[in-house]
């Protein structure tokens, strides 16, 4: 990439670390002499302004997805690289953490980053146009613990009616989001698809659907004892009427990134696990721990297969066991071999 000449520098208000971060970012180019501007208010600086004002070849954006997400919106359907410095929990979309922005800051001002072009998805609620989706739609019912009730065509072409929680409409980047949450598969970002994700529907024949990004997916006939809705990447919410159409977007997103990552998404989902798993096992007791430690290595084993190989008592083996289900870090599954037994593993 050409070395940016202007940088642009938003960020999330409400994260006293992702103003730091920025202010030592914004100290560090004023040295090196390249122009800078900054989101009115985020840091207090002269001459700032909204995103969708900034004049830049390169935004920084600091926080994490959510706000990585909002500087796209921002920025509309404008072909500007954006870099997420993540300052929070693990993200997809934030490339670096804030703790290394010092060591890659001299890199990214000569241009030495990458640029990873990213689907995004118009939504249309009964023919209007609304800002492109960068992760996904979904449409759910205004009150929680209500039906959703719509039909889906793909092209024109009846697919199925149904009744769900919700129904979520997704670029391949947002499967890592609601959709993955919902059932969906994770799609690796560069692949041309549009993905449909039903929320817990009572037909069965309604399943996580993979369709080529030239459809056009429509949902129609929506309704709901409570006024349906439109929520696009988790931060705009609308009335939706009673049709809403999706189609790949003529404009991507230009996500920048230091490090090529064409298949990153399924190792942040393992990190991610991992990351929540040791904050649980933290406070487990040592029978716990070390259940855990020896399914990792040896994957499934039967309870008396554990008792087995860690010659602890069988009340301290259950005790540990019901521990580590109860707080979602493992699963009991059948054991074909015996029907009387069980398999413990653990749930990645």
């Amino acid at each position: 990439m050409n070395a940016p000449t202007r940088v642009g520098i938003a960020g999330r208000v409400e994260n006293p670390l992702a103003i730091k971060t920025a202010e030592r970012l914004w100290n560090f180019l004023k040295r090196e002499g390249v122009k800078a501007e900054v989101q009115k208010g985020f840091l207090k600086k002269p001459n700032a302004r909204e995103i969708r004002d900034f004049d830049a070849d390169l935004v920084l954006s600091f926080g994490g997805d959510g706000t990585l997400l909002h500087v796209f919106r921002e920025l509309g359907e404008r072909s500007v690289p954006v870099l997420g410095i993540n300052c929070g929990e693990l993200g997809f979309l934030t490339d670096v953490d804030y703790s290394m922005i010092d060591a890659h800051a001299p890199n990214v001002i000569k241009g030495q980053y990458y640029v990873e072009p990213r689907a995004r998805l118009d939504f249309s609620v009964d023919s209007e146009r609304l800002p492109p989706a960068l992760n996904e739609g979904v449409i759910v019912p205004s009150k929680p613990l209500t039906m959703l009730r719509y039909g889906l065509n793909i092209n024109q072409e009846y697919l199925w009616r149904d009744n769900s929680d919700a129904l979520i409409i997704a670029t391949p980047t947002g499967t890592t989001g609601h959709a993955l949450s919902a059932g969906g598969p994770v799609v690796n970002y560069n692949a041309r698809v549009i993905v449909v994700v039903p929320m817990n529907s009572t037909n069965q024949a309604s399943r996580p659907l993979v369709v080529p990004e030239e459809a056009t997916v429509t949902a129609y006939d929506i309704n709901s004892a409570s006024p349906p809705e439109l929520v696009i990447d988790g931060q705009v919410r609308m009335k939706c009427g009673s049709e809403v159409s999706a189609k790949h977007s003529k404009h991507a997103a230009l996500l920048a990134r230091i490090y090529a990552s064409s298949y990153a998404a399924p190792r942040k989902i393992r990190k991610k696990t991992e990351t929540a798993e040791m904050e649980i096992l933290k406070a487990a007791p040592p029978s716990s721990k070390f259940i855990f430690r020896l399914l990792e290595f040896e994957g499934p084993l039967t309870q008396k297969e554990i008792i087995a190989a860690t010659m602890l008592p069988a009340r301290t083996v259950r005790r540990g066991l019901e521990y580590l289900i109860g707080r979602g870090v493992l699963v009991k599954k059948p054991f074909l071999g015996d029907p009387r037994q069980s398999l413990y593993a653990i749930s990645r």
